[in-house]
Parts: C-alpha cells; sequence; structure tokens
C-alpha cells in the first residue's frame, strides 16, 4: 500500500486495508450537528462542483502493524465514514465492501464499541451497551437522507457520489515509532505544536497499558474516568434520586472491598461516548484539551482530568507531592518518576475509586444558560447538605489550590471515617482553618495591602450565608439564600475611588476593607466610576432580581438603609469592625455574635 496516495470509500472497499485505533486514542466524539453538517457539506459540494472535484476529508496518520494500520491521526474521520457506509449500504451494495463484513475497523481494548458496531453493519439486535454518540450519528444520516432528497434515484446518486468523490490522504509512520516511546512522543508534541496532537494524558494512556494483562478493563476504567463533564455513573431517565444514589454509594463500597471490576459494573451505565462538541471547522485534529473554566452546558467537574491524574498519582505515591508536582504539562515526566512506587492496574483501580469519591461527595459545576451553579450527589439533611455544597463552592472559587483541600477530603472519604454531611462539613473547615491559621492584620485587608485578600471576602461570604439569621429579617434570608459562589470576582469599593467631590472621605478609608467587597468582574468594570447613588440602585436590583454578587455588599447597603447618603466613614469603619470580629469567630465552631446594632 503506497500510503502516499489519494484513496476514497471505492478504493478502500477493493482493497484488504484494515484499520484499528489504539488504545491511546480517545472516544468517538462527533456529536448529530457535525455529522449533519459534513452531510450537508457534500451535498453542495456535489451541486457546485464538476463531477470528478474529489472532496477532501483531510489526512489520516498511520502506522504500519503488518497486518493492519494503526490510526495515529484521523479515527473520527474514518469512524463517521464507517456509519456513512451502513446506512448508504442499503441504497448502494458497493458500501458493503468499505464495511468487509465489520472488519474494516477495530477498536482496540473497546470491546463495547466493537460489538456495537459489528451488530449495525450486520443488522442484528445490540445488547445492552448503545454508543450513544454513534447511535445518534448513525440517526442523523438516515434522516438526512430521507428529508433532504426527492426521490431514491436522488438519494442513491448521492450515496455514489460519496463512494467515488470524498478522498482521503494518506500518510504513515514507520512502525519503529512503537518500539520507540521517545519517538512517538516527539511526533505527537510536533502535531501538538500545530494543534493537531495528543495531549499528555493520551500519550500516557497507551504507556501505562503496554504489557498489561487486563487491558479491557483497565481502558474501560480509564474511558469512564477520563469523562470529567459528566458523573461516571449516569442517572438514567426517570431514575429515582434514591436509587441513584444507591448505585454509588454500592459501586464506593465495593471498592473498599477492593472488588473493583464489580464496581466498574456499577458504572456501566455510563454513556462511554458522551463528550465536548466540536465543530467541522476543528474536529479533524484528534487533540481535546481540558479547561476547568469552561461554561458550557451541562455538569462539569471542578477538576480537569489530567488535574485528576496528577491527583491520584499523589495519593498513590503518599499523598505528600509538593505544589510543584501539579503541572499538567508535565504528565508524563511525574509519572516516569513515580511509577516505581505501584503497577499500572494499582493505579486504575485507585482511579476508578477516586472518580466515584469525587462526584459522591463533591460538588460539581451545574450550568444552564451559560449560568453555573453547583450541585451535590450525596444527599443528607437539607441544612446540612445545603452547607457541605455551599462551602465546598466556596473553597473551588477561592484562591486555594483544589489539592489543598480536596486531596485530605478525598483521603479521608477512602478510609470510611466521615459518615455524614456534618461531619464532612466539620472536616473540611478544620482544614482550611489550619491553612488559614492567622486573620491578616486590619491593614493588610484593605485595597492597597500586597496580598491576595480575596480568600477572606469568600469566607466572610460563606459565614454571612451560613448565619443569615443572624445579620438578615425572614426574607432578606430568602434572598440570601440564593446566593452562588462564582469565579473571575474583583474587588468592588462602595464608596467610589474618583468621587472627588465628596471630601469627606480619607483615602485610607475609601481602600478599607469596610468599604470593599467582591463582585464580579464585569459588573465591577461597569460601574467603578459611577457615583454612588447608581451602585445603589444597581445592587438592589440584584437583590430585587434574588441575584446577589455579594453577601458584605448587601449587608453594607442594608445598615445605610438602602440610602447611599448614609454610608458614611463611620458606618464603614463599624462595619469593618464587626466583620473582622465575625471572621475571628467563625474559627470556632459556633458562631456567637448578635446581630448589626
Amino acid at each position: 500500500m503506497n500510503m502516499e496516495n489519494k484513496y476514497t470509500p471505492e478504493l478502500i472497499a477493493t482493497s484488504q486495508f484494515k484499520f484499528s485505533i489504539p488504545l491511546y486514542q480517545r472516544l468517538f466524539a462527533w456529536k448529530k450537528k457535525e455529522v449533519t453538517k459534513l452531510l450537508f457539506d457534500l451535498k453542495e459540494h456535489f451541486a457546485k462542483m464538476p463531477a470528478d472535484e474529489p472532496y477532501y476529508l483531510g489526512m489520516l496518520t498511520c502506522i504500519d502493524m503488518k497486518n493492519h494500520y494503526d490510526l495515529i491521526d484521523g479515527q473520527q474521520r474514518f469512524t463517521v465514514i464507517t456509519l456513512f457506509a451502513i446506512i448508504f449500504k442499503e441504497y448502494d451494495d458497493k458500501w458493503s465492501g468499505f464495511l468487509m463484513d465489520g472488519n474494516r475497523l477495530n477498536f482496540i481494548a473497546r470491546s463495547d464499541d466493537k460489538a456495537y458496531i459489528k451488530s449495525k453493519i450486520k443488522g442484528y439486535p445490540t445488547k445492552a451497551y448503545v454508543n450513544k454518540n454513534m447511535e445518534e450519528g448513525l440517526a442523523a444520516i438516515k434522516g438526512f437522507l430521507e428529508s433532504n432528497f426527492n426521490t431514491q434515484e436522488e438519494r442513491i446518486e448521492f450515496v455514489q457520489q460519496v463512494f467515488t468523490r470524498l478522498t482521503f490522504f494518506f500518510s504513515y509512520l514507520p512502525s519503529s515509532y512503537l518500539a520507540d516511546t521517545t519517538s512517538l512522543n516527539k511526533y505527537f508534541e510536533a502535531m501538538n505544536a500545530q494543534g493537531k496532537g495528543l495531549e499528555q494524558h493520551e500519550i500516557l494512556k497507551v504507556q501505562l497499558m503496554r504489557g498489561e494483562k487486563e487491558q479491557d478493563y483497565l481502558t474501560h476504567i480509564w474511558n469512564l474516568a477520563s469523562m470529567m463533564d459528566h458523573p461516571i455513573i449516569a442517572k438514567e431517565e426517570n431514575q429515582d434520586e434514591a436509587c441513584y444514589r444507591q448505585f454509588y454509594e454500592e459501586a464506593i463500597s465495593l471498592c473498599r472491598q477492593k472488588r473493583f471490576h464489580e464496581a466498574l459494573e456499577k458504572c456501566r451505565y455510563t454513556s462511554l461516548d458522551d463528550e465536548e462538541e466540536y465543530s467541522i471547522d476543528v474536529i479533524q485534529p484528534e487533540k481535546i484539551e481540558f479547561k476547568q473554566n469552561s461554561y458550557e452546558d451541562g455538569e462539569n467537574s471542578i477538576i480537569s482530568f489530567p488535574e485528576f491524574l496528577l491527583l491520584v498519582l499523589d495519593v498513590c505515591t503518599g499523598g505528600e507531592q509538593p505544589a510543584s508536582h501539579y503541572q499538567p504539562d508535565k504528565l508524563i515526566e511525574k509519572f516516569d518518576a513515580l511509577k516505581t512506587h505501584f503497577t499500572a492496574g494499582e493505579f486504575y483501580e485507585k482511579m476508578l475509586y477516586y472518580r466515584l469519591l469525587l462526584d459522591y461527595y463533591t460538588i460539581r459545576r451545574d450550568i444552564k444558560d451559560g449560568q453555573g451553579n453547583y450541585s451535590l450527589i450525596l444527599k443528607g439533611p437539607k441544612d446540612d447538605s445545603d452547607k457541605l455544597k455551599q462551602y465546598q463552592s466556596m473553597l473551588y472559587v477561592s484562591t486555594e489550590a483544589f489539592y489543598n483541600w480536596l486531596k485530605p477530603y478525598l483521603r479521608k472519604l477512602e478510609q470510611d471515617e466521615l459518615q455524614s454531611c456534618a461531619e464532612m462539613l466539620a472536616f473540611l473547615k478544620k482544614e482550611d482553618n489550619e491553612r488559614h491559621g492567622v486573620l491578616p492584620a486590619r491593614k493588610d485587608l484593605s485595597y492597597k495591602a500586597s496580598g491576595n485578600i480575596r480568600y477572606w471576602f469568600w469566607r466572610l461570604d460563606y459565614y454571612l450565608w451560613e448565619q443569615r439569621s443572624t445579620f438578615f429579617n425572614e426574607e432578606e434570608q430568602k434572598i440570601v439564600g440564593h446566593y452562588v459562589f462564582r469565579r473571575n470576582r474583583s474587588i468592588e469599593h462602595l464608596h467610589p475611588q474618583d468621587e472627588s467631590h465628596n471630601e469627606e472621605w480619607e483615602e485610607e478609608a475609601v481602600h478599607s476593607f469596610g468599604n470593599l467587597a467582591m463582585i464580579s468582574q464585569s459588573f465591577n468594570s461597569q460601574q467603578s466610576n459611577d457615583h454612588i447613588q447608581i451602585k445603589f440602585a444597581r445592587i438592589h436590583e440584584q437583590i430585587s432580581n434574588k441575584s446577589l454578587q455579594s453577601i458584605k455588599m448587601f449587608l453594607m447597603c442594608k445598615l445605610a438603609d438602602f440610602n447611599y447618603q448614609n454610608w458614611t466613614m463611620k458606618l464603614a469603619k463599624e462595619h469593618e469592625d464587626k466583620m473582622i470580629e465575625f471572621l475571628r469567630q467563625s474559627y470556632v465552631c459556633d458562631i456567637i455574635l448578635s446581630g448589626p446594632s
């Protein structure tokens, strides 16, 4: 096979070429809209271009494995063409030759996907497992043909054109790359430089798997654990909440008993291929980026998959790694240095265990219409559950590195030493208090302070939320109860910095803790130079809409009776004194503090 040539489905159908998707490749990611867009692009191309003009679908990069070719780059596109063939063969049997009775494309260590695609090719019912993305892709192809052509003849003509005109370029890497990990890594790095390569965790996947006996089992764990945008156990439609939680509890219990194979079975309700969406314009590279601050709709983990891998690695080596350990861009380097501490199997099973703990006992970001909230699968008495969720949210948005609180928390849960939401909250508070054992001096909480003081505003907002009955009336408590911790906050002055006409405020008072609060960066930029009257009006609007950006700011306006003229240096100083004392008292279990005078 001259891999430098151009190949159409027609040419591939007449060959004996077989292709495999290696262990390190990510799961099939194309969604319905990407499949449909490609079909429309093909239809438009055939209508506008001469009959001999190919439609190029990019490069397929392979490694010659003697009896088959490993798809290094292009597996997403080749899988889509396989889906085309499953539907198109009903209109032109030549497409059956492309499928080669289900032997054209093989999914290494993904037996579920392999069995699923073969059942579709052969036309017999699928087993319990359904690849969601592939299933939706097949439906999209069928629907496209039915909806966009008037006659059967037009449909047949279209599938024949795809058969002869859709074109791949082929390139290959020598098989020696597989024996030389350094060379393969360099290749991937080169591809990454072009935005086309694999991430380090994808390279690590194959490195860890090499030589392991239970590759199917371990790969399944990896694939499940890598999907941080969704819980590892999916909630079935109309499934009872208590029943859903029971699945998690049973799986966690099995992990504690070292019965990891059985625990994994509890996770098979999860769709393995529910990943991020990509447009046709950027989908060609087989690269997936994990962005912690993604705001796409859906449930999102508070850490990325590379961060999760580093966390598990830390735990597997005793949990004493320094902050410098948590560098996703040095993932392979970290594993190479520490791999003697554990076997690949031990690491994978610890990874399964920690994903279950992470999902069940920690918050997830629930993004809808671009607006973020937090959810917690674990349930307890409502007040305890709400406090745990809010405190974790506070830790998540604060300047604290996630591993400072998440690592000791998950290790404690692994030991089964935290039995209730109240115990978990108490543990997190204790750990956090030890990390922030000393409240900064008053001058170090001012706007002019050199250190990062944002943590103290978030901490204050949490305890104001927790103790809202102390500071707010019944109706106001409902407003405060809707407060959600957000990232991307900046420090705002209630009395403006540049209100030059007001000579009553000293510069020190303007920048004091008592005159400051945390609000969104966008909101801050909108009103940074506004008159204090306008600021009060906007904050009042937030209160009316139950969309507070700062509980402290709400309290400041309340102290001024929502009249900007009442917000004086004296009142700001009184507020500052009370809030600093309140923060001091937050270090004890029961906060005893009278409400505002």
